[in-house]
């Protein structure tokens, strides 16, 4: 298969109108597993707009969850649903 991901975060009205931008961080990784299929991660996250470093811990937090679940799955890891069944 063959992954096509595309991320987007856009400024929110009472961030423009408070002139704070966008806080919120989206990262994606298209990795071959140890069987050598396409698996593709993704992550979003909510900036929390009260915080001083929202935007930072943010990008930190979505960059580390592609990291450490790319190393689970290049060890062997599979994901299963909420019913046990494995992805196709």
């Amino acid at each position: 298969m063959i992954w096509k991901a595309i991320g987007q975060s856009v400024t929110g009205t009472s961030h423009a109108a408070t002139d704070k931008g966008c806080e919120d961080a989206v990262c994606y990784k298209v990795i071959k597993d140890s069987d050598n299929n396409e698996v593709l991660i993704c992550c979003a996250s909510d900036g929390a707009g009260s915080a001083q470093y929202a935007a930072l811990a943010s990008e930190y937090t979505t960059q580390q969850f592609i990291d450490k679940l790319s190393e689970k799955v290049l060890d062997g890891f599979i994901p299963v649903d909420s019913s046990g069944r494995t992805a196709p």
